[in-house]
C-alpha cells in the first residue's frame, strides 16, 4: 500500500546515515531504502521466490544506471522471433532449430557479431556448453569468454 511505502521512505530518511553534502546523502538514502524494501519484500515472498526477486531488482537498479542493454534485456526475456531463417543450422546433429535460431538473432546485437560464425566454425566448444548439466560453470569459447552478467545470460539462454 501507499501508507505501507510511505512509513518505509520516511524511515529511511530518518536511519539514513546523515552527510552534510546532498549528493552522499541521496546515495545513503538510495541505499538505505533499497535495502529495507528489498527486506521487507522478502518477508512476504516464499522462498523459491526470492531469487526472481532479487534478480529483478537488481536488473532494475542496473537498468536506472545505464548498465542494461535493452535489446539484451528483450533478447533474455523473450528470445526473439524468426519465422525464416536463412542460415543452415551446421550442428544439426546437436543443437536444436529454437536454439540456433536465437543463436541467429543474438548475432545481430552488437555484443554478439560474430556468434554465429562462431559457432559454425567451431562447434565443439559450444558443444560442451550446450551438452552441460551445469553450463554457467565453464567458459564461453573465443572472444564470447569476456561476456558477463546479462551478455552471458543471453549466451546461456540459447
Amino acid at each position: 500500500s501507499l501508507q505501507w511505502f510511505s512509513s518505509l521512505f520516511i524511515m529511511s530518511i530518518e536511519k539514513s546515515e546523515k552527510s552534510p553534502d546532498v549528493p552522499t546523502r541521496l546515495d545513503n538514502l538510495n541505499e538505505h531504502f533499497t535495502f529495507s524494501l528489498y527486506n521487507n519484500i522478502c518477508r512476504s515472498l516464499l522462498e523459491k521466490d526470492k531469487l526472481l526477486f532479487s534478480f529483478l531488482l537488481t536488473v532494475r537498479i542496473m537498468k536506472s544506471k545505464g548498465l542494461v542493454n535493452e535489446e539484451e534485456w528483450l533478447f533474455l526475456l523473450t528470445g526473439g522471433v524468426m519465422l525464416n531463417n536463412p542460415h543452415e543450422n551446421p550442428a544439426s546433429d546437436w543443437l536444436s532449430p529454437k536454439s540456433w535460431n536465437e543463436i541467429c538473432i543474438l548475432s545481430g546485437l552488437h555484443a554478439f557479431e560474430g556468434l554465429r560464425e562462431d559457432v559454425a566454425a567451431n562447434p565443439g566448444p559450444w558443444k560442451k556448453i550446450y551438452d552441460s548439466t551445469e553450463p554457467h560453470k565453464l567458459p564461453m569459447p573465443s572472444k564470447f569468454s569476456k561476456c558477463d552478467g546479462i551478455e552471458r545470460l543471453c549466451l546461456l539462454r540459447t
